[in-house]
């Protein structure tokens, strides 16, 4: 798991959190005092997002609400930053076409090539690329913001927040990653806790302190969970690894969480290596880790993403671990959807 504290212990990064929270608290009330300065997009919007930053399951989230709109008939359309993309402005990608990640980022490549059916946006601005798709759209349509809790210049008909198992445990930025104070829970609709398995013991007494908390609000816990591998370069598909010490390779927010799921399906990497979130890797940095891995190496579906738009001829044993996530139970998936009902 990431350092809840990046910038150590000293007193100086609690006094820069200190004006943080104050800029923050600013700014939210501004919006508060000036709903219409929020603006619509025309369609059902929804947004998932987060106080924390990275790691807290934001993406899959969405997708798993963008798989159930587009099921039930209606036009989905991801709108996203595009964090560390290589293209300027807006980018739309329409239904059927591919999304380069290059283009639009690797979070945003990871939902389009989940649900190909469905539309995507990407642009700082969220509202000018609704605008652009909008008229584009043959029915009825749903709008889902990912990573949009703090965008609140976008008007949105849901807010749904994504927490870690201990969402208390965090500090404001720069002496934590929250983004907010957690007392901006209040904005939310729905609280959706996302852990693993063993974390539910953690995971229940987290959703306890905010129900009390926050009382009203639908407060609900979502499990990671292991699907099967894939071979980055053939598409092979296996339930287990055919690696014995591979080495882990991750580019993401937390990746102690990935280690934790490698290891439950019984394998033991030989070395963990692990880069800030969204690194690009080179085809030279590539080779050399190639080199190093005599029994191949594995890594995230996200990180994936990136490696994709690389040759990968010589390294054909590149295996990445497709995660799934769902709620705790079929009860609380009925009722989390029911409250989003349009």
């Amino acid at each position: 798991m990431a350092s809840m504290k990046p910038l150590g212990n000293s007193p100086f990064p609690l006094f820069l959190s200190r004006i943080y929270s104050l800029l923050v608290r600013c700014r939210n009330l501004c919006y508060d005092l000036m709903p219409d300065a929020a603006k619509k997009t025309g369609h059902y919007t929804i947004s998932v997002g987060s106080p924390h930053a990275g790691g807290t399951g934001k993406t899959p989230l969405a997708l798993l609400i963008g798989e159930h709109f587009y099921r039930s008939g209606y036009e989905t359309v991801f709108l996203s930053r595009g964090y560390k993309r290589k293209s300027r402005g807006p980018v739309i990608v329409k239904p059927g076409q591919a999304a380069l990640w290059e283009q639009t980022g690797d979070e945003p490549a990871m939902l389009r090539r989940s649900l190909p059916g469905a539309w995507l946006g990407v642009d700082a601005d969220r509202y000018r690329t609704a605008l652009l798709i909008s008229p584009q759209l043959p029915g009825k349509a749903v709008f889902i913001l990912d990573d949009g809790f703090q965008h609140r210049k976008l008007f949105r008909h849901k807010n749904i927040v994504c927490l870690p198992p201990d969402p208390f445990s965090d500090l404001l930025i720069p002496a934590g990653t929250l983004r907010e104070p957690l007392s901006s829970l209040k904005r939310a609709d729905s609280i959706c806790i996302i852990g693993l398995r063993k974390d539910a013991a953690l995971c229940e007494k987290s959703r306890r302190l905010l129900c009390a908390e926050f009382p009203g609000k639908q407060v609900c816990i979502l499990y990671q969970s292991i699907n099967h591998w894939v071979n980055a370069v053939t598409g092979e598909i296996a339930e287990t690894l055919p690696l014995k010490e591979p080495l882990l390779i991750s580019g993401i927010a937390r990746p102690g969480r990935f280690v934790e799921l490698v290891q439950e399906t019984g394998v033991h990497p030989g070395r963990c290596m692990h880069y800030e979130d969204h690194h690009v890797f080179t085809a030279d940095e590539l080779e050399d880790l190639c080199r190093l891995a005599s029994d191949g190496f594995i890594t995230t579906e996200k990180d994936y993403c990136r490696l994709s738009s690389i040759n990968l001829v010589n390294c054909k044993n590149i295996w990445y671990l497709k995660v799934i996530t769902s709620f705790e139970d079929s009860a609380a998936e009925k009722i989390f959807f029911n409250n989003l009902l349009i």
